[in-house]
């Protein structure tokens, strides 16, 4: 079997992952924090606190690392924990989206080179960083550690340079300035949080050094000393470059900028560094892009060497390289920088990848049960992921104040949890508590802004706020991520129909369905666009084929009971409704719509009793409230239509049926 010689020491391994955690995230998150907390103290504190949080994580990382010091990282924790199908699903799965992170950097590298040679088209520019790269590293262990080194110590120095001197030049302005939104108060605390949220992700990457476990000397006593010594640079670089920012800038400008360093080269140097900056971003990302075409085999070549991908990628060249597992890297991380295919793969990626750390975290709880002792243990278990876990269950079994509850728990504990804060916002949504979700999505999009399914999730609750053209912009950032899918498409359809954009909403839901051609979803809402539209066959036929697929949904036999109701079929109207109720407690339109089928059946006590239902539901909803004022006129009680029908001209929302209760008015004795 083949295996990879034990070569990097100390010093390498914490030039792979100072290399690959400090990427381009410092260019552009010290503005946001800035903006966010509006005072230097707080954005330390921040910063700080980021550090501790990634310090807790590489304390974890660190066990399951020396535990099992072979190639691959993370995919052999879950292969050890849960057995060699979950293995095969994480470590491809790392594969292609470091593969995908590679083409990334690749191209982030060609555009900044494309800045400094005049290049204007960079996409063949970056195929030919990422190639170099992968070249260097084909010739053996000893090239691609010592480009590291270097390219590292480089970033480092240069990062280094710009703290010095700032400090030296700088006139310190940024300490004596402050926001006028900087927060107060408790108001701190929530400021504090959201903020963290954003630093967090410039401490990611120090995960890596466990897919070079197998190569790395003395793992037991090195490995813990790479992660958290990692940490340890990453942190104090962090804060002596915020310390720079403030000694150079005003906090109004450091909040505006979404390249403060640019910004701070800048200010020292003046017209001279645009060029300086080029050079520096260049540095800080060569790094990186080297680090990930070092360790990113190492997953492949292990895999491959355990059965769980084609046995000729395991081969290891004379210079201790996998060089088989490289080739497949570079090849495919070369044709997505030059398509540039990857800007759609990026967003599944990044999701992908919380998934996959999750199940990682996981698996050390199984690891420790299974034997205690370790080469290093974690002070304490990590309880985040058997909360978390505990919380998911509940989802989706539709207990979802006990799931909330739980994702609290999970957020205590880690409060950068973005699926945390995704999931638990879902549970508010179920339970009508939209404020609540609404705060828990932006938490988790400020934490992880390439996470599709808040987006598409926001969207949802925006919708339940009647807000939808918010709404169709979040499901809009939910397709840039995500392009075809049907969920975001059938959702933002619908809020189109809200908005009474007709045509556009039809062409979403059309576009849902070749995507998924059995979506019943994307079926009723396209009945409901047709209902408005005049054509009540097109329709009742869309309404029944989302029946037919699934008689479980209650929408679509609500939306039989008012087409049937329009075409003067009662009876099936009626039968559709009893249907709905079974399937549980009817929406606010769905008893709305009961209600007109016994009103045209002159069953008023009945249809009464329905709007009365639905006004509870939605009290708004100034359709249900007009019928109720109409059925009251039917039956000769004055004061209670006059009140509904005063009540639907206040409200306003809706010009025909408010100039229908004037009519009523006028007709109504005093």
């Amino acid at each position: 079997m083949p295996e990879l010689k034990r070569s990097l020491g100390f010093w390498d391994g914490l030039a792979m992952v100072v290399g690959i955690m400090v990427g381009t995230g410092i260019f552009r998150t010290p503005g946001l924090v800035a903006q966010r907390l509006g005072r230097p103290a707080l954005t330390f504190v921040a910063w700080a606190a980021g550090g501790a949080i990634a310090f807790l994580g590489a304390l974890i990382f660190a066990e399951l690392a020396t535990r099992h010091p072979n190639a691959g990282g993370k995919y052999v924790y879950a292969r050890e924990a849960f057995g060699k199908r979950a293995g095969f699903v994480v470590g491809w799965i790392e594969g292609l989206v470091y593969a995908v992170a590679t083409a990334a950097i690749g191209v982030v590298a060609g555009e900044y080179a494309g800045r400094l040679v005049g290049v204007g088209d960079t996409r063949w520019l970056a195929a030919a960083i990422v190639l170099l790269f992968t070249a260097i590293n084909l010739l053996g262990v000893a090239s691609g550690r010592w480009v590291q080194n270097l390219s590292t110590a480089a970033k480092v120095a240069a990062l280094a340079g710009v703290v010095i001197v700032a400090l030296a030049n700088g006139d310190g302005s940024g300490w004596h300035s402050a926001l006028s939104t900087a927060p107060a108060g408790s108001a701190v605390w929530g400021a504090l949080a959201v903020a963290f949220q954003s630093v967090i992700w410039t401490y990611y990457g120090y995960l890596d050094a466990g897919k070079i476990a197998e190569e790395v000397v003395d793992p037991g006593r090195t490995l813990p000393r790479v992660f958290l010594g990692g940490i340890g640079v990453a942190a104090a670089l962090y804060l002596l470059l915020n310390a720079a920012f403030f000694q150079t800038l005003p906090i109004e400008r450091i909040a505006a900028s979404n390249l403060v360093p640019g910004d701070v080269v800048s200010a020292l140097f003046g017209a001279g560094g645009g060029t300086l900056v080029a050079g520096l971003a260049l540095l800080v990302v060569l790094a990186s892009l080297n680090g990930n075409v070092f360790v990113t085999p190492r997953v492949i070549f292990g895999l491959a060497r355990e059965g769980l991908g084609p046995a000729a990628l395991a081969r290891v060249n004379t210079g201790g390289t996998p060089w088989a597992a490289m080739l497949l890297i570079g090849a495919v991380s070369t044709a997505l920088a030059v398509t540039g295919t990857f800007e759609r793969l990026l967003g599944l990626a990044i999701a992908l990848v919380l998934v996959i750390d999750g199940w990682t975290v996981l698996a050390l709880l199984r690891l420790r049960a299974r034997t205690p002792l370790a080469p290093f243990r974690v002070p304490r278990y990590p309880l985040v992921p058997a909360v978390y876990a505990q919380g998911r269950a509940q989802l989706e079994a539709g207990e979802y104040e006990a799931a909330v509850r739980s994702f609290t728990r999970a957020l205590s504990l880690n409060p950068v949890l973005a699926v945390a804060f995704n999931d638990r916002g879902l549970a508010h949504y179920h339970l009508g508590q939209y404020q609540n979700a609404l705060a828990d999505l932006d938490s988790a999009l400020h934490i992880n802004h390439q996470l599709e399914a808040s987006y598409n999730n926001r969207g949802l609750v925006r919708d339940a706020l009647g807000d939808y053209r918010n709404a169709v912009a979040d499901y809009d950032q939910a397709l840039l991520l995500q392009a075809e899918d049907p969920l975001a498409l059938n959702n933002r359809g619908l809020a189109k129909y809200h908005l009474h954009d007709d045509e556009s909403a039809l062409a979403d839901f059309n576009r849902a369905l070749q995507v998924r051609p059995g979506f019943v979803l994307a079926r009723n809402n396209r009945g409901l666009v047709h209902l408005r539209q005049g054509q009540p066959d097109e329709a009742l036929a869309d309404f029944l084929a989302a029946m037919r697929g699934d008689p479980t949904l209650r929408e679509a036999h609500v939306n039989l009971v008012l087409v049937y109701d329009q075409r003067g079929e009662y009876d099936s109207a009626l039968a559709h409704g009893r249907w709905a109720q079974r399937l549980g407690r009817p929406s606010a339109i769905g008893f709305n719509n009961l209600g007109m089928a016994f009103f045209h059946l002159r069953q008023y006590d009945s249809a009464l009793a329905y709007f009365d239902s639905s006004l509870a539901r939605d009290p708004d909803l100034v359709l249900a409230l007009s019928n109720r004022g109409i059925v009251n006129q039917q039956m000769g009680r004055t004061a209670a239509a006059r009140h509904d029908l005063q009540a639907v001209v206040q409200m306003g929302t809706d010009p025909g049926l408010s100039a229908d209760a004037r009519r009523r008015l006028a007709r109504l004795r005093p």
